[in-house]
C-alpha cells in the first residue's frame, strides 16, 4: 500500500528540556521492525500503520516558537563532531523559525519521515535563520 500525505500546520508553540528532545531522538531512530510476534488483527493493524509507505510526504511552510531548556552539554560528543552539542550552552526563549515547505518522497515508515522532515528543517534553519 502506497500513500501520499499533504499537511498544512498552523502555527505551533513548543516548551522543550533536554530530556525530552533526546527521548525523540531516540524513539524516532529506534527500529520499527521487531522480533516476529503472535500475530492477530491489531497487531497487522499496527503494523500497517507504523510500516506505511509514502510516495510523497508534503509539509507546507508554518511557524514555530520554541522554547528550550537545555541541562548538559556533553563535551565529548562536541569535540567528536557532534556541534549540535552546542545549542546545550544557554537556553532558548520564545525564538521564533519559519519551517520550509519540504517535500520527500519514496519513505517508508514514520520514522524515517520525521528523520527526513528535521534533517531538511535544521538544515534550512542552520542555512538561512540562525543568526
Amino acid at each position: 500500500d502506497e500513500s501520499r500525505a499533504t499537511l498544512e500546520l498552523l502555527p505551533l508553540r513548543c516548551f522543550f528540556d533536554q530530556s525530552a528532545v533526546r527521548y525523540i531522538q531516540r524513539f524516532f531512530s529506534a527500529n520499527t521492525n521487531g522480533s516476529d510476534a503472535e500475530e492477530n488483527d491489531g497487531d497487522e493493524l499496527d503494523d500497517e500503520l507504523i510500516n506505511v509507505f509514502f510516495q510523497t510526504f508534503k509539509v507546507f511552510p508554518c511557524k514555530l516558537k520554541v522554547d528550550y531548556m537545555p541541562e548538559k552539554m556533553d563535551v565529548d560528543a562536541f569535540r567528536d563532531g557532534n556541534y549540535v552539542e552546542i545549542l546545550n550552552l544557554c537556553p532558548l526563549e520564545e525564538m521564533v523559525l519559519t519551517l520550509q515547505e519540504v517535500e520527500n518522497n519514496d519513505l517508508s515508515g514514520w520514522g524515517s519521515v520525521f528523520r527526513e522532515l528535521a534533517g531538511k528543517w535544521i538544515e534550512d534553519i542552520c542555512a538561512t535563520q540562525a543568526h
